[in-house]
This record gives structure tokens, C-alpha cells and sequence, in this order.
């Protein structure tokens, strides 16, 4: 492309000059009137290397995270522990002496004092509260939750091409340019 816009230009300055120099060439119509472009010579350039810039890519990923407990100690009154036991227990009979008015054979009232079983005896089953341990106060500790587990997005960049030195770059370029000559010749 910069060669095209090049000879282009060159081409266009030539034309201006042809179109100036036309009372020259008129007056002897021997007289020549050239003009003359030519580039210069190309130079061969030396081989370089081109650096090629790493590829990043942003990726999001999402991350569960652990609930977070904090230990709270509180005072706890706890209550005493009883416990019921059962026993079998011999009951003695129970006796008492009780007076009683008698009347004999001949009418008369006579008291007479005996001995009466007023509850006989036996086995029973007799229940009892126990104490097992009895009622304190004790230190507790209990987790709460500060922090409920849930996920979360995480943004990291990784990078997906290393960066790297591509190729060769070979070429030729013009050191000069285009060389524009105006040239009279008068012959005879």
C-alpha cells in the first residue's frame, strides 16, 4: 500500500513538471526533456523476534464456605436427680388391750381387759426417694452461630496462553525511498 501511494505521488509530480517545462521543449524540437524515477537499491533487514503478550481470562468460581460457631459459656442450674426405691418390709402385727363389759350368770357386769390384734402382720411394699446427686450450678458451653455456611463467588485470573517470542520477522525495506531526476539533453 505504501508503495502504491508512493509511485502514485511520484507519478503525479512528474506529470506537474512535464506540464511546466512545455516552452523548453518547444523552442528546438530536437531538444529532449526526460525525466527519470527510479527507487533505490532495497536493504535486506535483519531478522527480529516479536513478542506476543500473555492471554489472561477472568473466571469465576463459586466456593462453599464453612458456617462460622463462636463458644459461649453460660451458668446452668441443674436440677437434683432422685431416684424411687422399692422395698419389701415386714410389718409387725399391731395388739392393744381393750376393755369390754362382760355380764356373768348371774347378771353382774364384770370388765374384762384382752389383748386384741387390731392389724395383723405381713409383708409390704414401702416406696423411697432417693437422691442421686444433687442440684447444682454448672458451666455450659455452647456453640452459636455468628456466620451462616453458604457459597461465594471467587474472581481469580488465570492465565490461559504463556506470553512468548513468535517467529522471525524477515523483510526489505527502502532506505531512500524513490529517487526523481529531471534530465535537458540538447542535441544537434
Amino acid at each position: 500500500m505504501k508503495r502504491i501511494l508512493t509511485k502514485s505521488l511520484i507519478a503525479v509530480a512528474a506529470a506537474a513538471g512535464l506540464c511546466s517545462i512545455p516552452t523548453i521543449a518547444s523552442a528546438h524540437e530536437r531538444d529532449r526533456v526526460s525525466i527519470i524515477v527510479r527507487e533505490t537499491p532495497r536493504e535486506y533487514c535483519a531478522p527480529r523476534r516479536v513478542w506476543c503478550e500473555p492471554v489472561y481470562e477472568e473466571r469465576c468460581n463459586k466456593v462453599w464456605v464453612e458456617p462460622v460457631y463462636r463458644t459461649e459459656c453460660t451458668t446452668v442450674f441443674i436440677e437434683p436427680v432422685y431416684r424411687t426405691v422399692c422395698e419389701r418390709v415386714w410389718v409387725e402385727p399391731v395388739y392393744e388391750f381393750r376393755t369390754r363389759c362382760v355380764t356373768d350368770r348371774c347378771g353382774r357386769r364384770i370388765e374384762v381387759r384382752e389383748r386384741v390384734c387390731v392389724r395383723e402382720g405381713g409383708w409390704t411394699s414401702v416406696e423411697k426417694r432417693v437422691e442421686v446427686s444433687c442440684g447444682r450450678y454448672e458451666k455450659v458451653e455452647r456453640p452459636v452461630l455468628v456466620v451462616a455456611g453458604h457459597f461465594e463467588e471467587r474472581r481469580e485470573r488465570v492465565c490461559v496462553r504463556e506470553g512468548r517470542w513468535d517467529g522471525v520477522e524477515v523483510g526489505y525495506h527502502n532506505r531512500g525511498g524513490v529517487a526523481v531526476g529531471l534530465g535537458f539533453g540538447f542535441g544537434r
